[in-house]
């Protein structure tokens, strides 16, 4: 075997349990969510909020036609047919995976071509506050990214074969790739074609998105073009089921179109603005929610296969508890420490004052709803691994209607000083509307989590409530104890480091975290969390883990 073998095969390995994946999912994610902070930061200082309107202006559209042409929702429904398939015939199953394939690589291709050409048409409706200079430049850079959702669209279908076989690593990989794409866009492509090179940029990262995708299913039965099979009645029900769900799945792209639409009359810099925020206070969320609910899926999806409703109920319960033991204290982190956040990842260059506390106030705004933004993914899984569909896209229809109602009610309370605009300390500055547009999706991502919640713990009955609430009650507790050693660890160390310097904010800002997650890791312990034991593959190598962990926590890893 060649050492280029011994690697592949190696990027091949197979994730064993739900929190393994999980572990591995969140391991590329955090590197691939740092590698996207240290993208935002180069474009930050390169243009300044201001100067990246357009670049994310033209964003929208292909990002909405990746999300409506099935892409977004396809894993949802291929995994739980697939796996029927396979179930009985493995053969056919792949037939299906060949056939849905070649489906998207002629759709894709197509309407790609289609919407290039009416780029201009769809830009003066996104941003009909733009000028027309600036419009034409988005409608150039809009043009370059209609290629990307077709790289993205075909690497999706390998993507959820790859799922199925717990095949994570090259799924998990892809994201790096695609960022360092972008970089390369910004640093090598921009200086020599203007703005256009960073849309290039995006498109090299999807190419490369996709050839890892290659790599991954080097080795299976994956036939790729085979138009025979694009009829398959396989094919049609996974495309049936699609559908509905790709409703669901594009309501947030919708969210940041009706964003850009409003935003586009704001101030300049307004759309920057949102988009860095919202990149900031996805890390947690891609993290932890993202990655625990695309590990549970396939066991969700298998246990319902199988019948097994005690093992579905099971692995959902954990599951859930498990993304609030993390989302709980990063939420409080992110709302205590949103200016020393924006400061060290986006304060340089172009990325002014005005930018930065603008910027802080909105991540601050998205941290609130980062708990429930963080357990949707999963809600969501939950439904469509039972085939069901109307509920969760019910609830999303529901969730963004509330949010431009919201939004456009808001947007003349922050024209003016309000108590959280002062709560925020941006009432001195000239435009804060964008933040009625954060606040307003933050309390329709509240509304949208409640309500899933409720209809699967209503489905699931016997004592899903008693095994949920107390949990999450500890947890809120232990993040209480978190704030308090979080804001004394800033009073104390603004006091001995250089609060004018990049170092010496990072320094109190870390410093401040380590001390509010030790408070939070030693009430959780107190309480006896069963959620704690996520962190026993850590810890329980040490000699007195099985002298002080309590036996209630020491039943729920040997139950594991």
């Amino acid at each position: 075997m060649t050492l280029w073998q011994k690697v592949v095969n190696g990027m091949r390995l197979e994730a064993e349990t739900i929190t393994g994946a999980a572990i591995l999912i969140a391991g590329f994610g955090l590197a691939s969510r740092v590698l996207g902070l240290v993208r935002d930061r180069i474009l930050a200082g390169m243009f300044g909020a201001s100067g990246l309107d357009v670049y994310y202006a033209a964003f929208q559209v292909p990002d909405l036609l990746y999300s409506l042409l099935v892409v977004g929702a396809i894993s949802t429904a291929f995994i739980p047919v697939f796996a029927g398939y396979f179930e009985r015939d493995k053969g056919e199953a792949w037939r299906v995976a060949s056939g849905v394939f070649s489906l998207f690589a002629v759709v894709f291709s197509a309407l790609a071509v289609i919407a290039i050409f009416f780029a201009p048409y769809f830009m003066r409706f996104v941003v009909p506050g733009f000028s027309p200079e600036r419009r034409a430049v988005a409608v150039d850079l809009t043009r370059i990214m209609f290629l990307s959702p077709v790289f993205f669209g075909l690497a999706n279908v390998l993507a959820s074969a790859l799922q199925y076989f717990r095949r994570f690593f090259m799924v998990s990989a892809a994201p790096l790739v695609y960022n360092l794409g972008i970089i390369f866009g910004a640093l090598v492509l921009t200086p020599v074609l203007g703005p256009a090179g960073l849309a290039w940029g995006v498109v090299v990262g999807a190419i490369s998105f996709f050839a890892l995708h290659l790599v991954g299913v080097a080795g299976l039965n994956f036939r790729f073009l085979d138009f025979s099979s694009m009829f398959h009645v396989g094919v049609r029900t996974i495309i049936a089921q699609a559908l509905p769900r790709t409703v669901g799945l594009a309501l947030g792209q919708i969210v940041q179109v009706v964003v850009a639409v409003m935003a586009s009359a704001f101030a300049a810099g307004s759309i920057g603005v949102y988009n860095l925020a919202l990149n900031l206070q996805g890390v947690p969320i891609g993290l932890v929610g993202v990655a625990f609910a695309s590990a549970a899926f396939p066991k969700l999806s298998r246990a319902w296969a199988e019948g097994n409703i005690v093992k579905f109920r099971t692995t959902l319960s954990h599951t859930l508890r498990e993304i609030l033991f993390f989302l709980v204290p990063l939420a409080a982190l992110l709302v205590i420490l949103r200016a020393q956040i924006v400061r060290v990842f986006y304060g340089f260059g172009k990325f002014g004052w005005v930018d930065t506390r603008l910027t802080a106030a909105a991540l601050g705004l998205f941290a609130i709803s980062i708990v429930a933004q963080g357990v949707i993914p999963l809600l969501v899984r939950a439904f469509y691994s039972r085939h069901k569909t109307a509920v969760p896209v019910g609830i999303g229809i529901a969730a963004v209607a509330l949010t431009v109602v919201l939004a456009g009610a808001l947007v003349p309370v922050f024209s003016g000083s309000n108590f959280l605009a002062i709560l925020l300390r941006v009432q001195d500055l000239a435009d804060t509307r964008v933040l009625a547009l954060v606040l307003a999706f933050s309390l329709a991502s509240f509304f949208n989590a409640t309500l899933l919640y409720l209809f699967a713990a209503r489905e699931m009955r016997d004592g899903f409530h008693r095994e949920v609430v107390p949990a999450f009650a500890k947890m809120f507790v232990a993040a209480g104890a978190l704030a308090l050693a979080t804001y004394g660890g800033l009073r104390v160390l603004a006091a001995v480091v250089n609060m004018q310097s990049t170092v010496g904010v990072f320094t109190q800002g870390v410093g401040a975290a380590a001390m509010g997650l030790t408070a939070y890791v030693v009430v959780a312990y107190l309480f006896g969390c069963r959620e704690m034991m996520i962190l026993a593959p850590v810890v329980r190598r040490l000699a007195f883990w099985r002298e002080f962990v309590p036996a209630a926590i020491r039943e729920e890893e040997d139950l594991r």
